[in-house]
């Protein structure tokens, strides 16, 4: 009969490499980030699902914007700021750009 590791049981890669230590620190950074999402779905009465903690995580969102929405946010934001932040010239070439998307 061959036993198991403790580590192994828990999920974790064992001994003392470098490789371990970085595979273990990914996967405690990985879990703080699956109970940060269900804090938020939960704060938010949504279901905590595999699906929404996908969702929640670093590159997706449940937000969807078309390009050209964001497009003229970004063009009101910046006529808002036009003299300060932004010239007439820049607003003229973001209107243009969104006028060819």
């Amino acid at each position: 009969m061959v036993k198991k590791a403790k580590s192994y049981q828990q999920g974790r890669a064992t001994g003392n490499r470098e490789d371990s230590r970085k595979l273990n620190s990914y996967l405690d950074s990985l879990q703080m980030k699956v109970l940060q999402a269900k804090q938020v779905m939960l704060a938010k009465g949504k279901d905590f699902t595999a699906e929404g903690i996908k969702n929640l995580l670093p590159g997706k969102s449940e937000e969807y914007k078309m390009l050209l929405e964001v497009f003229a946010d970004h063009n009101r934001k910046m006529e808002s700021r036009l003299g300060t932040e932004y010239a007439a010239g820049a607003l003229a070439v973001s209107r243009s750009i969104q006028d060819q998307v």
